[in-house]
């Protein structure tokens, strides 16, 4: 009986390394999916408001006053806090709440500061939502330009006078807040004594000095907690994004790159 020689297919010599352009597709994979989520991630925060003069890469803080109101019988501030992120949420194109933007309220209980609270740094300013000029010859929109120092300051560039659609909304304010951002004690947001300090949503010609914060003197003392005032906000650190433009340049950039490389690999296995 014959032997049949079997042999084993060969693979032509100059067959390109299939190996070599997997891995480099796999490459090229994980670019466009990290450029991608940059794209992304710049895109989302571009419907937030981002005042003029600023530029990619720098910092800043929102403020709005809340549209609707609340009373202060609560001693814990997360409820404060959370009262103006759902409060945020209503207007999700100018807050980015949607996006992951968090929102603090300027307010203090008998155990937690408004500062504390806040953790606002130094050198960063703040401005208000939407388009109205505020301050006079201050930058458009600024409320402060060092929101460290903003709860010790008596006046703003700007009140707080804008809600989370950036309408005017002056109000009263429940803060529990003295100057420099400390507790009033027995007179904070859920305090012993029943009542707590407050402040006007108002322009600042009106009312003594610290009137945004705390309306002290006078006929102005500490109201009822059982009363429904508006609160202040303040949005975690926020910072500039890059241009889409950017990223779609590095996509492209990438994209083009890796893509000469695996046919140059390629006509020089099958050369």
């Amino acid at each position: 009986m014959d032997m049949v020689n079997t042999v084993s297919p060969q693979w032509p010599s100059k067959w390109p390394n299939l190996s070599m352009s997997m891995n480099l597709q796999r490459l090229l994979a994980v670019v466009v999916l990290i450029a991608s989520a940059i794209l992304a991630a710049a895109t989302a925060q571009a419907g937030i408001v981002v005042p003029s003069g600023l530029h990619p890469g720098d910092h800043y803080y929102l403020a709005f006053v809340t549209h609707d109101s609340r009373d202060a019988t609560s001693s814990n501030i997360s409820d404060y806090n959370q009262f103006v992120q759902n409060q945020a949420a209503q207007a999700p194109a100018l807050t980015g709440a949607n996006e992951g933007v968090q929102w603090r309220a300027i307010a203090s209980t008998p155990t937690v500061n408004a500062s504390d609270n806040l953790g606002l740094l130094s050198g960063v300013p703040i401005y208000l939502l939407g388009d109205a000029l505020v301050g006079g010859s201050h930058p458009p929109l600024l409320v402060t330009a060092d929101a460290g120092s903003m709860l010790a300051s008596p006046t703003l560039f700007g009140s707080i006078g804008l809600d989370q659609f950036a309408h005017l909304w002056g109000e009263n304010v429940w803060t529990g807040t003295e100057p420099g951002g400390t507790t009033s004690g027995a007179n904070a947001l859920g305090g012993a004594s029943g009542t707590t300090k407050w402040g006007f949503a108002v322009p600042e010609t009106f009312g003594p000095p610290y009137a945004w914060l705390n309306v002290r003197g006078g006929l102005f003392h500490p109201f009822s907690q059982q009363l429904s005032f508006n609160v202040y906000a303040i949005s975690t650190l926020l910072t500039v994004p890059e241009p889409a433009s950017l990223c779609l340049l590095l996509i492209g950039g990438g994209v083009l790159y890796l893509a000469g490389l695996i046919r140059h690999r390629t006509q020089k296995r099958a050369g």
